[in-house]
């Protein structure tokens, strides 16, 4: 598994550029390399070229929302770990998210071990998830 955390990509869906900044600050010199899309279309379209196994979209798309990522998500083979951001605690929020199926939820402003320690649970998540995907289906030999 250790093998395999280099260069992992990372979505990041928000219309804010300062969010792209601060998370790639925080995610320099870290396995997790960072792709930045401000709309809901161009997220979709990176989905569709880029095997993600995280997601960070922000609450707040305009036009659409997280949840519209959430059907293209299903989709693909390996679902990626979806995290919403917010810029405030919102319990209503959180509690939907959670029962929508997403991995956790984040509020601004982000603090560095945060973010990358719930970037790497969910890729640990994704990873295992992935891996038993695949010895299920009678795939390759996968080790930890």
């Amino acid at each position: 598994m250790i093998d395999e955390m280099e260069n992992v990509p990372v979505l990041s869906v928000s219309p804010s550029e300062e969010d792209h900044l601060i998370l790639d600050q925080i995610l320099k010199g870290s396995p997790w390399r960072l792709y930045a899309r401000v709309s809901l279309v161009s997220a979709i379209g990176a989905l569709k070229v880029v095997r993600f196994s995280v997601i960070l979209c922000d609450c707040e798309l305009k036009p659409g929302s997280w949840r519209d990522l959430l059907e293209p998500i299903a989709l693909l083979a390996d679902p990626p770990q979806l995290i919403v951001t917010a810029p405030a605690p919102d319990q209503r929020l959180w509690v939907e998210t959670m029962d929508r199926g997403a991995y956790d939820f984040l509020v601004k402003p982000f603090a560095g071990e945060e973010v990358r320690g719930t970037i790497a649970s969910a890729w640990r998540q994704w990873w295992y998830r992935s891996r038993d995907r695949t010895l299920a289906s009678g795939g390759g030999d996968t080790q930890d």
